[in-house]
């Protein structure tokens, strides 16, 4: 999934937790939070300096 797929996914489960019970709510509470995470760990590794590699000929 892409950053803005998964910070997407994140934004919903956080308006579903505005509706939840409590238990409920702090479940969809840390799914958000891990998959807003998850979403900062894709974006970083996409601004990250391009690998070279030199293969033997």
């Amino acid at each position: 999934m892409s950053a803005h797929q998964l910070l997407d996914l994140a934004m919903k489960l956080r308006a579903r937790a505005a509706s939840a019970g409590p238990c409920e709510r702090e479940d969809l509470l840390f799914l958000a939070n891990e998959y807003e995470a998850m979403a900062a760990r894709s974006f970083k590794a996409d601004q990250a300096e391009p690998v070279s590699v030199i293969l033997p000929n």
